[in-house]
């Protein structure tokens, strides 16, 4: 590459990747380009096209655009801190600054991105980075790194007159919250990976959770779920149903496949230990007997057991006293 000095950076300015390769260096398509001719780190975020490769989480904070949320690279599978996440989180201490770039469309007669300058940004010094759960490019659930990015000189640049609302990101909440919400419709995660994959299983949990609202409904209760805002989080967990008249927390499974009846465990450890107070009785939901030592399993961890037994008939098995 020919020794030139790199193009000077306006905010607001449009520029290609090649311009600011030139006399910097770096990576040709990565999201975070670590220059090997300068300290820099420059990061391009592309809202509409990131959101196949798995990149749910890149926007701005709020309309006055001082603080950008962005995911951190890795098409599939958890993020780890390597590559371009870790120069990411490590800028502060290697002396590198940020700098970041927003895909404004091509150019007339020409297939090249432009990116749009948006300033010079650092890493939230308090908390510059959370986890979030999500889909990767294959549709595959995975932990996907975000950062938290602070415009350094507090100006944001001029807003372009073609470029239509600037994307807002779903900010993470400031405290854990549960709410009680109306059960209608099945629950599937934020990102409808379940309903992709809805196949047998599936169907049958939620067949047997439909049994378990009309048992509930015979009694005079009417089924809800709870919606558990995590403080720190942007997405929300949403239960299976929930007996608000007796605070009893039900999480169904379509399978008695050890490994799901250990998920329902885990899940349901999970939603507890945020209500307060702490539900009466947690149940795991079945589409049939799963056996004694998975029995054993749910009793030890204080939980009833429900199973279909027969195509309507639902057998409740309590956990022991202590």
């Amino acid at each position: 590459m020919e020794n030139t000095e790199p193009v000077a950076l306006e905010a607001g300015q449009l520029y290609t990747r090649d311009q600011l390769r030139r006399g910097r260096g770096g990576q040709r398509q990565s999201g975070i380009v670590t220059p090997s001719q300068t300290k820099e780190i420059l990061v391009f975020s592309d809202v509409k096209a990131g959101k196949g490769p798995g990149y749910h989480w890149d926007g701005w904070a709020d309309d006055s655009q001082q603080v950008f949320y962005y995911t951190g690279e890795g098409q599939e599978g958890d993020h780890q801190f390597t590559r371009g996440n870790l120069a990411l989180r490590d800028a502060a201490r290697t002396g590198k600054t940020i700098h970041l770039f927003r895909a404004a469309g091509t150019s007339q007669g020409s297939t090249a991105i432009q990116h749009r300058y948006e300033g010079e940004f650092s890493l939230d010094p308090e908390q510059g980075w959370r986890r979030e759960d999500g889909p990767d490019q294959a549709g595959e659930l995975r932990s996907a790194i975000v950062f938290r990015l602070i415009r350094a000189d507090g100006r944001a640049a001029a807003a372009s007159p073609e470029e239509g609302p600037h994307p807002r990101a779903e900010t993470p909440t400031a405290a854990t919250t549960v709410k009680v919400v109306a059960a209608e419709g099945h629950h599937v995660d934020e990102f409808g990976v379940a309903a992709r994959q809805a196949g047998t299983a599936y169907r049958r949990e939620r067949a047997v959770e439909k049994l378990l609202v009309e048992e509930l409904a015979r009694q005079g209760v009417t089924a809800k779920r709870l919606k558990i805002t995590i403080r720190g989080q942007s997405k929300p967990l949403l239960t299976d149903t929930w007996d608000e008249k007796h605070r009893e927390l039900y999480e169904a499974k379509g399978t008695v496949a050890r490994a799901k009846v250990r998920e329902a465990i885990g899940q349901l450890l999970d939603y507890r230990r945020h209500i307060i107070p702490p539900p009466a009785m947690c149940a795991v939901l079945l589409p049939s007997d799963p056996g004694e030592d998975l029995t054993e399993l749910i009793h030890s961890c204080g939980f009833d057991l429900v199973y279909l037994e027969g195509s309507k008939k639902l057998v409740r098995k309590p956990a022991p006293k202590q």
